[in-house]
């Protein structure tokens, strides 16, 4: 058994060309089948069941080289892996396609009035592409729903989806709807029905995606609440989504651990002997604050002290150094960059000194 990595469809990049709405709208449908009975789940719960997955394979095939064979436990994990990633991403998918298209309503019928706009529109997608978009303006959100569990149109998913983002980028849109934000939203979906990244990938970005009001995840279809979903995301920036689990094991729950994600990671401590990779200790939230979160946690962070006396605010026990307000900061000129996707690069962070663009000059 050799590691897929490129040839397992969660890691492969294929580009939908020649997929009709009609054909989408199919298994749209079949998606959709138990609605309005669908089991709503909080979103945060299935990131952080991604998240500790991901992280626990990228562990394992970092120590291997790509043509080693994996262990018998290994590749249960590997399937375990793909098998929940796959699940998640499905989901993920559909309720993108589904609230990028129901956000069309909002755009406003000014923006059919602008010839030059709506004629590079058509110039660009075709005029069957437009005028499919023109149906959908001012319908209500379940009358959107329908449409796209049951329509027929031949015109091709692909440009369909850019011409979405088109809109959003250029059209009129009241304070508040649509506009650059929904543009970023749909990036993601067209960025994976174009080929251009995994869907691993797309899985990987649709937590961190944001409308005009937060997070994505509060449309329902599926899905319950945002709650702790920016937590989870300022959890993983430091990568400790696995100490968080090790930390509920060891007399702290934070986020309400419990049911299917705990199961999850008693099952990958079975497959690895006992310990889960990628565990260093407990959860750490000064580490995650001092790494750039987008909250504060002095609730957590005086739990952790009282329960595992671990105190470390802008302290780094490996480097025995400390980072003050006075800590002179200069340019890091070559800075190690990781690429997310094509077209996207974020700076390689040292979680010893909680460093993203600069380096601290001690």
């Amino acid at each position: 058994m050799f590691l897929p990595r490129k040839n397992h469809p969660v890691k492969g990049a294929i580009p939908y060309n020649g997929v009709t709405f009609k054909g989408f709208s199919e298994v749209f449908a079949k998606h959709y089948s138990s609605y309005p009975d669908l089991e709503n789940r909080h979103p945060y719960r299935e990131a952080m069941d991604f998240y500790l997955l991901n992280h626990v394979y990228s562990e394992t095939i970092n120590k291997k080289h790509r043509c080693m064979p994996l262990t018998q436990n290994e590749r249960v994990f590997e399937s375990l892996y793909f098998s929940v990633v796959e699940n998640i991403g499905v989901k993920a998918f559909y309720y993108l396609f589904l609230i990028c298209f129901r956000e069309m309503r909002h755009m406003k019928t000014a923006t059919y009035n602008d010839h030059p706009l709506m004629n590079k529109a058509i110039k660009f997608y075709s005029s069957d592409t437009v005028n499919l978009l023109k149906n959908i303006v001012s319908m209500s959100s379940e009358n959107i729903f329908e449409f796209l569990r049951n329509n027929h149109s031949e015109v091709q998913v692909i440009p369909l989806v850019a011409a979405v983002k088109f809109f959003f980028d250029n059209g009129k849109w009241s304070k508040g709807y649509g506009g650059k934000a929904w543009g970023r939203v749909t990036k993601c979906l067209l960025m994976f029905l174009q080929g251009d990244i995994t869907f691993e990938m797309m899985v990987d970005t649709v937590w961190t995606l944001a409308h005009n009001n937060g997070p994505i995840f509060n449309k329902g279809y599926g899905y319950y609440k945002v709650k702790h979903l920016i937590t989870v995301l300022d959890i993983q920036r430091s990568g400790q989504i696995p100490n968080m689990f090790f930390s509920h094991q060891h007399g702290v729950s934070y986020l309400g651990l419990g049911g299917s994600s705990v199961g999850l990671y008693e099952r990958i401590k079975e497959k690895f002997g006992g310990v889960c990779p990628g565990v260093t200790g407990h959860l750490d939230w000064f580490l995650v604050e001092s790494l750039g979160a987008e909250q504060q946690y002095t609730y957590y962070k005086n739990l952790q002290t009282d329960k595992h006396k671990i105190f470390s605010p802008g302290y780094s026990e490996s480097k025995n150094k400390k980072i003050t307000k006075d800590t002179k900061v200069i340019k890091n000129e070559s800075q190690e960059m990781y690429q997310v996707m094509p077209g996207m690069h974020l700076p390689v962070i040292d979680r010893d000194l909680g460093v993203r663009n600069e380096v601290y000059k001690l």
